[in-house]
């Protein structure tokens, strides 16, 4: 249910060209399945990809979302879940918090932005900060979307005219690492979300034996970048590995060589 998944998925429904509809939560209140900042991809009313709440919300979600990729309107929704009987829709949600979830049409014919640019930089970087418009103010409707470039300009200026990407500028460079509310200009309370763009984590694993591929498969499914690294091509060469990302024979005295270790987050020793 994680980033990689939802990369994968979105290269998948992506190639098939049909209108994707990404839900985007935008602020929340007291216990929550997700916080802001959590991104899932809805395809048709019974598929998506990942999970805004723990699978009570998606179906009636799903149905908001065949609006938005009916008439391209994005669309904010609210749920309310700290009533005191705990039921909505007739079921009992363990979560007694407020959600709002943004509803965005990614269409094939403008290159499925603003989507398109946020999974380049969650699947190879560099870190970007990013800004959502996410209540209405003045010629800034919700779903407009400006993420940065790495030398200080914009990479994407989704439905954002370039006065009103002036204008935000200020907010996208003091962007935080975490997901935060921000005040657009002009306007008297929260109306946008910032953050950042990570990529996924890089992972070293040094050694190929028969007790990697386990290990593999669990940091793909916690979304790690895996790159395994061994000098014996035997090993390296086993189908078992598939899953890593990358795979490099090579000695160990040249590991610098082929890894940009400075990029990467984690290391595992998995050799004598």
């Amino acid at each position: 249910m994680g980033t990689r998944a939802l990369l994968e998925r979105f290269a998948t429904w992506r190639a098939s060209g049909r209108p994707l509809v990404l839900a985007t939560v935008v602020a929340t209140a007291g216990s929550t399945y997700s916080k802001p900042g959590h991104r899932i991809l809805i395809a048709a009313s019974d598929e998506w990809q990942g999970l805004v709440s723990g699978g009570c919300l998606e179906g009636d979600l799903a149905l908001h979302a065949e609006r938005v990729r009916s008439d391209g309107v994005a669309r904010v929704i609210d749920y309310d879940l700290r009533l005191e009987a705990g039921d909505v829709f007739g079921l009992g949600v363990g979560c007694d918090g407020f959600i709002r979830v943004l509803l965005q049409r990614l269409d094939p014919d403008r290159g499925f932005e603003p989507f398109a640019t946020i999974a380049r930089h969650l699947a190879d970087g560099p870190a970007a900060p990013y800004l959502v418009v996410t209540a209405p103010q003045g010629e800034l409707a919700p779903g407009a979307t400006l993420v940065g470039a790495p030398d200080g300009g914009t990479a994407l200026a989704h439905d954002l005219s370039p006065a009103a990407t002036r204008a935000l500028l200020p907010l996208l460079t003091a962007a935080g690492a975490r997901p935060a509310p921000a005040t657009l200009p002009g306007a008297t309370a929260p109306g946008a979300l910032t953050g950042r763009l990570a990529p996924l984590p890089r992972l070293l694993v040094l050694g190929a034996g028969p007790d990697v591929p386990p290990l593999v498969t669990m940091a793909r499914l916690l979304d790690f970048h895996v790159t395994v690294y061994d000098h014996r091509p035997a090993s390296t060469g086993r189908p078992e590995l598939a899953p890593a990302d990358r795979i490099v024979t090579a000695p160990a005295v040249e590991l610098a060589r082929h890894v940009a270790l400075d990029g990467v987050a984690a290391a595992v020793v998995m050799s004598h």
